[in-house]
């Protein structure tokens, strides 16, 4: 007969839990409890922590985490998973691909690594992942730490997930004794880059013009350039009638004043 399966939660979550409740601690509970932990499981405090969009719209993640055996013998997962608060959240675990370099002067040279799908895909040595070293079917040693990236796939990116935004999920170890060991983690929300809609053009004819010669005047102004006034006189871009009435008002007093320094001068333009 199958063993019950028994959960292991974190204590630093179940703690977190108790404080916001106000539940009163304690600690000698806490320490047994604490020794009854056969696998810890630490996650790295790292922007490496992360959920991201792959260019097919599929869910790339990344988790750093710290495995520690701490019991006398080996441990063995049949198990590992992650768990995100969304319907769907199957994912896949990467496994390594060798790579093949192809030289002209010497002979092809090949290389396991990790890689995610799509043009553009990222790549990461053995060395810095451990997908290989703690899936089911591996052996986990005593005492002793096994850090480094897990790298999974999944289905499409939540529309409702944006970028930026922190995600909590549950990771879990299942080892052969039937025991479920969690992990809550952090995730941060990392999308690709949605292209920005050129801005319409204004059909207007002077309406194109005035936003132009505003863009220019004002840089112009916050700069201080000493033809910014005399420009706006030279180059106001109303048509003739669309003025103000005062703006009308000013241009005929300032005709009727010239008309009369004229008509003093005998109309010759020497002498205005």
């Amino acid at each position: 007969m199958q063993k019950p399966t028994k959960r292991i939660m974190d204590l630093r979550v179940s703690l977190k839990e108790l404080i916001a409740v106000g539940s009163p601690l304690d600690l000698s509970v806490l320490n047994a409890e604490a020794e009854d932990c056969p696998l810890e499981i630490r996650q790295v405090d790292s922007m490496e922590n992360s959920i991201f969009e792959l260019e097919s719209g599929r869910v790339g993640c990344i988790l750093d985490l710290t495995v520690v055996n701490q019991r006398s013998k080996p441990l063995f997962p049949i198990d590992v998973a992650l768990h995100l608060p969304w319907k769907n959240d199957f994912l896949d675990w990467l496994t390594p691909r060798t790579f093949t370099v192809h030289n002209r002067k010497r002979p092809d040279s090949s290389y396991p690594a990790y890689r995610f799908t799509g043009k553009n895909g990222l790549q990461l040595e053995m060395d810095v992942v451990i997908n290989h070293r703690v899936m089911a079917g591996m052996s986990l040693p005593p005492r002793r730490p096994i850090s480094g990236l897990l790298l999974a796939m999944g289905g499409m990116m939540p529309t409702h997930l944006l970028h930026g935004m922190s995600v909590e999920a549950k990771f879990v170890i299942t080892t052969s004794d039937h025991v479920e060991h969690c992990q809550h983690v952090q995730l941060w929300t990392e999308r690709l880059e949605v292209k920005s809609v050129p801005a319409r053009r204004s059909t207007g004819l002077y309406g194109n013009f005035e936003e132009s010669y505003t863009s220019v005047g004002e840089s112009r102004a916050s700069k201080g350039h000493p033809l910014f006034e005399e420009d706006a006189k030279l180059a106001d871009p109303r048509p003739l009638g669309t003025g103000t009435t005062k703006d009308l008002a000013a241009i005929g007093t300032n005709r009727s004043s010239q008309e009369t320094r004229h008509s003093h001068s005998g109309g010759h333009p020497g002498l205005q």
